[in-house]
């Protein structure tokens, strides 16, 4: 996996600019991975949320709103599940969109980012634990 992600690296530095089909590919084995043990989960979503997090602060307009619709879709699947108590996991999950948040200038992205959390809270708060920190 960190070999597709180096590529992906490279990806998003080309001059015709990345596709979404990487992104759509991470979703997907982000959604079928979300199940593994905490520290497999963890390091899988260490490399991920990198990518997602370059992508989303990626030059090109569509492919940063591609990427924080992404990491909306995945925040929703991944709290829908329950948090056990003494993880704190939704936090780390959901940091990715401060990170976006603080480095992006673009004021459409940025709205974009806070539609993405209202629309998350919106859905899902029964479940937000850890997450509101």
């Amino acid at each position: 996996m960190e070999q597709n992600l180096l590529f992906n690296r490279e990806e998003l530095k080309s001059p015709n600019g990345p596709s979404t089909y990487s992104l759509q590919k991470i979703v997907e084995v982000a959604h079928f991975n979300v199940d593994r043990v905490k520290f497999v989960w963890t390091q899988i979503w260490n490399i991920m949320k990198e990518h997602i997090t370059n992508a989303a602060i990626h030059s090109t307009k569509e492919i940063s709103f591609f990427a924080v619709d992404s990491l909306k879709q995945l925040s929703i699947k991944f709290l829908i599940k329950e948090e056990l108590a003494s993880l704190e996991f939704q936090k780390e999950f959901l940091q990715p969109f401060e990170a976006i948040y603080q480095q992006v200038t673009n004021d459409d992205l940025k709205e974009l980012i806070l539609n993405c959390c209202g629309y998350i809270i919106a859905h899902v708060k029964q479940n937000i634990k850890s997450g509101w920190k």
